[in-house]
């Protein structure tokens, strides 16, 4: 049975803390409690014996408080390192997972692999959401180092790693962090954990973070504008180049204004009722040419009617036709075989005609032919009785 049990007292060395087995506790708790008997019986004894009965029966009692309570405390330490070793735990799993680049922020690898991680680590907007939370709970993992080796200083050598990786702060990622926190110079105590601050000091005043952010956003928006993460609220100065996209002209229906009304696409269509009641005035012999190459009596072909009618020319997006295009046709006389025109209602009203005179009324003349001239009625003879 003593031989299953281990009576000699171990030492555990993550706490640095001598363990006792259960078989020492129980010795002791035995040793103290038949003390305590025999001090209590003696201290009621006069003299010189009784007060030192009594002296050390206080000094165990003191000597018991003291035990318990740096037992508590060491407890708590103990609970303290392990959440704080838990917390670190998840660290460095999230940075070696499969395709992570948060490793590159340790500061293990050596310069020339931090370089080429840089586009891995601002690849996408959620990469560098990543990477700036990252950093973020490392300077809270630093700090809760910090205050547990204050009270432990065997402890400091477990965070010297952690504290090289944040003040090497390669991309500028832990000023930007401690600038979030509100820490703006050297009196902040956040700069206070790590030993050599200089290279974070100089990446709050150049902002490395914004400028790595601006650079590498193109390739997160492709067409799109970069804005920059440090003047994002700032207004523009005169000297920065405005860029603006101009929308393609939309054609418009509505004709500018002072340009000519474009003719009827249909010459031969029938005037309007205005028009062929109006009185027809014989045309106008087309303008003859003296071209040898023409024969004899043949017409030139007809202006441009923006021409004829002495106006300007439209809109340069109009496309007008050409003079070789439009016909030699007079609007005047209609084209052989076309019947004339139907004779519209007339605009004022007339006084009704008699019977007789609507048949002895010719035939209305064909457009463009002569006019005949109505012969006069005799005026009546007189009779012998009027004079």
């Amino acid at each position: 049975m003593l031989g299953s049990i281990n009576v000699l007292p171990g030492t555990d060395l993550t706490t640095a803390m001598v363990v006792l087995t259960v078989f020492l506790a129980g010795v002791a708790l035995a040793t103290v409690a038949a003390f305590g008997v025999v001090a209590f019986r003696k201290a009621g004894d006069a003299g010189l014996s009784g007060k030192m009965w009594r002296g050390a029966l206080v000094l165990v009692g003191v000597l018991v408080a003291w035990a318990l309570l740096d037992r508590s405390s060491i407890r708590d330490q103990i609970v303290e390192r392990r959440a704080l070793e838990a917390r670190a735990a998840d660290l460095t799993i999230r940075a070696i997972q499969p395709g992570s680049a948060l490793a590159c922020l340790d500061a293990v690898a050596g310069p020339a692999v931090e370089a080429a991680c840089e586009k891995s680590l601002f690849a996408s907007p959620e990469m560098v959401a990543a990477a700036v939370a990252y950093i973020d709970a490392r300077v809270s993992l630093l700090a809760a180092g910090v205050k547990i080796a204050d009270r432990d200083p065997a402890y400091r050598p477990s965070f010297e790693r952690l504290r090289r990786g944040l003040e090497a702060d390669r991309f500028g990622l832990v000023s930007h962090v401690l600038m979030t926190r509100g820490c703006m110079g050297t009196d902040c105590p956040d700069l206070k954990l790590v030993r050599d601050s200089s290279r974070i000091l100089s990446g709050m005043r150049s902002r490395t973070f914004d400028a790595h952010v601006s650079i590498h956003s193109l390739a997160w928006n492709p067409g799109a504008v970069a804005v920059s993460a440090a003047g994002a609220g700032a207004q523009p100065s005169p000297q920065q180049p405005q860029i603006v996209i101009q929308q393609p002209p939309v054609a418009s229906n509505q004709p500018p204004a002072g340009a000519v009304p474009l003719p009827p696409s249909n010459p031969m269509a029938s005037p309007s009722p205005a028009l062929a009641a109006a009185p027809q005035a014989p045309a106008a012999p087309p303008p003859q040419t003296n071209d040898p190459t023409l024969a004899s009596g043949t017409t030139a072909p007809a202006q441009p009617l923006a021409q004829a009618a002495g106006s300007t020319p439209g809109h340069p997006k109009y496309d007008f036709p050409s003079s070789s295009s439009i016909p030699a046709v007079s609007i005047m006389a209609p084209e052989p075989g076309t019947p004339p025109p139907a004779e519209a209602k007339p605009a004022a009203k007339r006084p009704a005609r008699s019977q007789a005179q609507r048949k002895e009324a010719p035939p209305p003349p064909a457009p463009g032919g002569p006019t005949l001239q109505q012969p006069q009625a005799a005026p009546p003879a007189q009779t012998s009785g009027q004079r």
